[in-house]
């Protein structure tokens, strides 16, 4: 009597596995990778001008449509403009990651010095929102910062403005 194989089970679960990775590796990257790869293209504040254009589609993506926190998608947003300004580069999203540098620039302007300061610690940071939230309970700059942006374009703002809804909720 003959013992049944093993090879075609393995082939099997190789076959499985490796389609399995493969839709893994295919799939858009997640809002906080994509920040992590831009946060690799800024030194400093320095904006790498080559990296950023490597992935400008990726980046603007994540400005314009991702699920991600306010600080991450301005900080991104003022590189790519620096980005499109320098290499004199233009694409189809640059005029709507403008206006939403445009609009992040003038939440900027609401904050108090101590705020921006605040800021300016965390915007380094693997999560910059995160940062400020634990680090300095930022819930009435968030506050301010939201009223901006349902007064200025809201419809450009909706994934942001539901992202502050959820964030100024409970206690610090």
């Amino acid at each position: 009597m003959r013992k049944p194989s093993l090879i075609p089970c393995v082939s099997a679960l190789v076959l499985a596995f490796s389609a399995n990775l493969y839709a893994k590796t295919s799939a858009p990257p997640k809002p906080a990778v994509t920040f992590q790869e831009a946060q690799h293209c800024r030194i400093n504040g320095t904006v790498d001008y080559g990296c950023f254009q490597q992935k400008l589609a990726q980046f603007e993506q994540f400005v314009l449509q991702d699920d991600a926190g306010w600080l991450q998608k301005s900080i991104v947003a003022e590189a790519l403009v620096k980005t499109y300004d320098a290499l004199k580069i233009s694409s189809p999203n640059d005029p709507a990651v403008r206006a939403k540098a445009r609009i992040f620039a003038k939440a900027n302007e609401v904050l108090d010095k101590s705020e921006l300061g605040e800021i300016d610690d965390c915007r380094d940071e693997n999560n910059p929102d995160g940062c400020l939230k634990t680090r300095y309970c930022f819930k009435e700059a968030y506050i301010k910062i939201k009223n901006v942006l349902v007064t200025n374009e809201p419809e450009r703002f909706q994934a942001e403005i539901r992202w502050f809804d959820k964030e100024t909720k409970g206690n610090c």
